[in-house]
């Protein structure tokens, strides 16, 4: 097989990797025979053998030229970052918010860092919960709701909350909830019931929120 040809055939391929089989069982039947004598000279010998596998894999998976150990070995990795998506996508936090309608009203928060500003009900995912329960969670601490339906979702957007950094992506269901009173958490420092018509006037956290309460309202309908 040629270093600098195109990608290998599956026969190629076959053939490298019996050879690299070949090579594999030479060292470790070299090492058995020396592992006796001298133990640091077999754990030598296996990590040759894993070296030489994993250039010879890093050859055929990525197309990458053998040629010499330290440009080889700089190659494949960079080959491979190129392709890792955990590099060249984007990362975002999930949150997620209920559109509540009672009596022709959508139920907004004001948000008590941000004296004037509102946001929707509902709150982010933590790392490794389940959406299900973290969106119970959220409603339960925000709001003390315990028992809602979800009707459908309704909206969905993501956007940068900060230059630099992970963006945040936001979803919106529209719930039935029977709500006479609102018990507030420590984030929040009024409720208010809204409608249609003076959502214009809200001055919202999120850029998409306004939207996303129309969409409840229109669904609605």
């Amino acid at each position: 097989m040629s270093l600098r040809g195109g990608r290998p055939t599956a026969d190629e391929a076959i053939s490298v990797k019996n050879s690299l089989v070949s090579c594999i069982l030479c060292h470790c039947e070299r090492s058995e025979a020396i592992s006796v004598k001298n133990f640091w000279g077999t754990v030598t010998l296996y990590i040759i053998s894993a070296v030489l596998a994993w250039l010879r894999a890093g050859e055929i998976i990525y197309n990458v030229p053998v040629v010499e150990i330290l440009g080889v070995r700089w190659r494949i990795v960079k080959y491979y970052n190129d392709l890792n998506i955990t590099d060249n996508f984007e990362k975002f936090m999930v949150s997620q918010v209920a559109i509540i309608i009672r009596d022709g009203e959508c139920l907004v928060l004001e948000d008590a860092a941000n004296p004037g500003t509102y946001v929707i009900p509902g709150g982010r995912i933590d790392k490794g919960e389940d959406p299900r329960e973290a969106f119970k969670r959220e409603l339960k601490e925000e709001i003390n709701l315990d028992k809602f339906e979800i009707i459908k979702l309704v909206d969905a957007d993501v956007w940068y909350v900060k230059k630099n950094s992970n963006p945040m992506c936001g979803i919106a269901y529209l719930i039935d909830a029977d709500i006479q009173e609102v018990a507030l958490s420590d984030e929040h420092s009024q409720a208010r019931w809204v409608s249609e018509d003076e959502l214009s006037s809200i001055k919202f956290l999120w850029p998409c929120a306004e939207r996303m309460c129309r969409s409840g309202f229109e669904q609605q309908k």
